[in-house]
């Protein structure tokens, strides 16, 4: 199970390699750090700019705002049937007649929200990074059951944080769902924006994507040969990584700042393949014990 995980990993880091994507708002260049994240949210119509052109990365975002994104993440099934019984959740009256109400109530019943209270919402509260994280933990592991997800406790933020939500921080940390995010300079309490938030769940889709594939991006292939000798027998396993896309491939943990080699000591805990190119791009610098390629 563990293998599976690392080798979906593998393909979500392979896939953040990415070449200056085709972005349609005007405030989020090719180079912006979550550019890859915007363009494929927006393609997929889970996230929208505003009427000016404008993504807006950096504004925030609102609990019933992020109730409709994340099921729209997960192809939940929403309709005028999912009726919410969180009190001060308005019903309709927006562009989308199952906003806010009908999403809020879907996430409700597959446990992805709890509300802040059994008979409020909050819907107009600004969605923090603890409750973000939260809420897309759950909605993998209520929807997408057979995704093993895994835990690297403590997570960079620390597991004591909160008794909720640290524990879960640190499976969104495992999973891989907060790549590409600069945890150590974040506060989990803060409040998340878009730009942040299209990269979690940008982080999500991709590993929803590579499990459900039938090829991924990276293949491990095992071959096990037997020599018969006059009298002993000698089994050899030889394992081949390959990486589609070319150039060396590099390992780092899920709270370390560094790459390193297979084999490295400093992997005993976690190891996540990526490409040197995207370890170097976001900012991890070579080990200076098992010398990886530079």
């Amino acid at each position: 199970m563990r293998r599976s995980l690392l080798l979906a990993l593998a393909a979500i880091t392979l896939l953040l390699v990415w070449v200056s994507p085709l972005v349609a708002f005007s405030d989020v260049p090719g180079d912006h750090s979550y550019a890859a994240a915007i363009d494929d949210l927006s393609s997929r119509g889970i996230i929208n700019g505003f009427a000016d052109g404008t993504f807006g990365p950096g504004k925030p975002v609102t609990r019933q705002q992020f109730a409709k994104m994340i099921a729209r993440t997960m192809g939940i099934p929403v309709s005028e049937s999912d009726v919410c019984h969180f009190g001060d959740v308005q019903a309709g009256g927006y562009a989308d007649p199952l906003f806010p109400d009908n999403y809020i109530a879907a996430c409700a019943k597959y446990e992805i929200t709890k509300g802040t209270s059994p008979t409020t919402f909050s819907p107009g509260a600004q969605i923090s990074r603890a409750q973000v994280v939260t809420m897309v933990v759950r909605a993998v592991q209520k929807v997408q059951p057979d995704i093993a997800l895994a835990d690297i406790s403590p997570s960079t933020w620390g597991n004591n944080f909160d008794p909720l939500h640290g524990p879960t921080a640190a499976i969104a940390q495992g999973s891989g769902f907060l790549l590409g995010l600069p945890l150590a300079d974040l506060d989990p309490w803060g409040v998340m924006p878009r730009g942040e938030v299209a990269q979690v769940l940008h982080n999500v889709l991709l590993l929803i994507d590579s499990t459900s594939q039938s090829t991924t991006t990276t293949s491990t292939t095992t071959s096990t040969t037997s020599t018969t000798l006059p009298s002993t027998t000698t089994t050899t396993q030889a394992t081949t990584t390959t990486t589609v896309g070319g150039g060396p491939t590099v390992y780092v943990t899920a709270t370390g700042t560094k790459y390193h080699k297979l084999g490295c000591r400093y992997l005993a805990q976690s190891s996540i393949p990526m490409s040197l190119a995207q370890a170097k791009a976001q900012g991890y610098t070579p080990c200076g014990v098992c010398r990886p390629p530079v």
